[in-house]
C-alpha cells in the first residue's frame, strides 16, 4: 500500500474529511502506524552487524523502513555458537585501551559502545526497537506493516481521521472495529 492509498481508505470511511489539511492526515496515518507497530509487537528486529578488530563504539543500525530507537538484547558468535553480551550502565573503564572478548555493552546517544573493544572481528545480531519511517510523499510504499496488518491499520487510520474531522462516535466505532480485528489476529483467527 501506498501512502496514497491510505488517505484514499480515510476518504472511503470519513467522507467528510476532505475538509481536514492533508497534512494532518499524513501524520494521523503515521501515528497509527507506530500505535500498531507497538500493540502488535512488530517492532522488534533482529539485525546481523560485524564487529570490527579494536573498534568498540558502533552507531545505531538503519534497518529498511524504519528507525532504531533502543536495543534489546546483543550476541556474538564465537564459530557456530551464540552468547548473550549483557548490558551495563556507562561509566568508567580503568582499562580503556583494553581489547578481547566483549564482556558487556553500554548505550551513548545514538551508538552502541562494547567493552572491551573486540580483539579479532565477531559477527553479532542485535534485537533492536524500531518505529516505522514516515510516509512523505503519497507514492510512498509501505514496508514497515507486514500484510497481515493492513485491514486493522485502514480502520485505525480511519479512527484517527474521523477523530480528525470531529466524528468522535464514528472514532469510536472504527476504533472498536480495529480492537476486534486485532483480538482475533492475536487469537489466531485470521
Amino acid at each position: 500500500m501506498t501512502l496514497q492509498d491510505y488517505l484514499n481508505a480515510i476518504v472511503r470511511w470519513v467522507p467528510t474529511v476532505s475538509s481536514v489539511a492533508t497534512a494532518d492526515q499524513i501524520a494521523a496515518i503515521n501515528d497509527a502506524r507506530v500505535e500498531l507497530a507497538a500493540v502488535a509487537d512488530i517492532n522488534s528486529q533482529i539485525q546481523n552487524t560485524s564487529l570490527v578488530v579494536n573498534q568498540g563504539a558502533y552507531n545505531f543500525l538503519t534497518p529498511t523502513g524504519a528507525t532504531m530507537t533502543g536495543v534489546k538484547k546483543i550476541w556474538i558468535y564465537i564459530g557456530d555458537i551464540r552468547y548473550v553480551i549483557p548490558r551495563r550502565t556507562a561509566g568508567n573503564y580503568p582499562l580503556a585501551n583494553y581489547n578481547g572478548y566483549p564482556l558487556y555493552y553500554y548505550m551513548a546517544t545514538g551508538v552502541v559502545n562494547f567493552w572491551p573493544a573486540p580483539s579479532q572481528a565477531f559477527s553479532s545480531d542485535w534485537e533492536i526497537d524500531t518505529i516505522p519511517a514516515d510516509l512523505v510523499n503519497t507514492t510512498d510504499t509501505e514496508s514497515y506493516v507486514p500484510a497481515i496488518f493492513q485491514r486493522p491499520l485502514i480502520k485505525l487510520i480511519s479512527s484517527y481521521g474521523a477523530l480528525l474531522d470531529n466524528k468522535v462516535s464514528l472514532a469510536q466505532v472504527l476504533r472498536k472495529d480495529y480492537e476486534v480485528m486485532m483480538s482475533s489476529l492475536a487469537r489466531g483467527n485470521f
